[in-house]
């Protein structure tokens, strides 16, 4: 276990997967360590989500996949982009209708997670 590793660790965070190839890379660097760097060391070991997880994550949540908009298999993985693209997916297919509660949520490689949640309105 590297240094960075041990002090999260001493310090109550857990290691997932994700973190633990973010934080390999990181002590893998040395010197300056660039963005372009990190994510041509980090994406051929983590590349994106998969399905795998967010079917774990509906599972956990007590929803069926039909809930869950994806568009990875038309258009593969987008990073963040695939938020509102699929947001707008479903809409023009008309998944989404006014009134709907809509939840949306991204991660970024295990490291950080955001969520909101909104009552979508179509405009009259």
């Amino acid at each position: 276990m590297g240094q960075l590793s041990a002090k999260l660790r001493d310090r109550g965070y857990r290691l997932t997967l994700q973190r633990e190839i973010i934080l390999d890379v990181l002590e893998s660097i040395s010197g300056h360590i660039a963005v372009d760097d990190v994510y041509s060391r980090v994406h051929p070991r983590f590349p994106q989500v998969n399905m795998s997880t967010i079917r774990t994550v509906m599972d956990k949540l007590g929803q069926p996949m039909e809930h869950a908009h994806t568009i990875m298999h038309r258009v593969g993985y987008t990073g963040s982009a695939c938020i509102p693209m699929a947001l707008d997916d479903a809409v023009r297919t008309e998944r989404i209708r006014d009134g709907d509660l809509v939840v949306m949520t991204g991660s970024g490689a295990g490291l950080s997670m955001g969520t909101v949640a909104l009552h979508w309105r179509t405009r009259s």
